[in-house]
């Protein structure tokens, strides 16, 4: 028995490193995760500002629909100031955007389109009407082309080209940089590039 005791005593005294198997040599291990490089913005691309005309658009509409509330509600001269404002949000909130951008002639284009295409819409209702296609069809096709001004402000118009003197210099299609260091306390070398 105190010859147990002596080696349990033993195997419990010893340094624990002593007791940890060593890893293989070439032991399988997860590559190391190295952080992501930065995304370059482009400085070709166009910036899109169409953010602003939504907004006003989407005002413009919360106003009109608030104002029909109000009406609903006996509130006649309400109604009436709401959607005033919501048509002048309506018809000036994108093309000023435009024009505080510096971008007059697209302030004009815009102010035409919205302008013009609810009218558009509406004649073509009364066409459609006319030929039998439907009675109420003319604020349909009213509403449709005030929708349509709406998305092509935000998505065809809101583009800012790229300035002038903003682009860099052209580089050459292969870079490449070495690299050291270590993941997960073991030394890593390379070589990382683009091509």
């Amino acid at each position: 028995m105190p010859l147990a005791l002596l080696s349990a005593s033993l195997i419990a005294a010893a340094p624990v490193h002593l007791l940890e198997l060593a890893p293989a040599p070439f032991a399988a291990r997860a590559p190391a995760q190295l952080p992501a490089p930065d995304p370059v913005p482009d400085p070709n691309a166009s910036t899109w500002y169409g953010w602003g005309p939504f907004l006003a658009d989407a005002t413009a509409v919360t106003l009109f629909f608030g104002g029909l509330e109000l009406g609903r509600q006996g509130l006649s001269s309400a109604q009436l100031v709401t959607i005033a404002t919501s048509i002048g949000i309506y018809g000036l909130g994108g093309p000023l955007l435009h024009w505080a951008r510096g971008w007059p002639d697209t302030a004009l284009l815009d102010l035409g389109l919205r302008a013009g295409l609810p009218v558009a819409g509406a004649i073509v209702g009364f066409g459609l009407a006319v030929l039998g296609a439907g009675s109420s069809l003319v604020l349909p096709c009213f509403v449709l082309g005030i929708l349509v001004a709406m998305v092509t402000d935000a998505g065809g118009l809101s583009w800012e080209p790229p300035e002038e003197g903003s682009r860099p210099p052209e580089q050459a299609a292969l870079r490449w940089a070495p690299f050291a260091g270590t993941a997960r306390g073991s030394p890593l070398a390379g070589i990382s590039g683009t091509f």
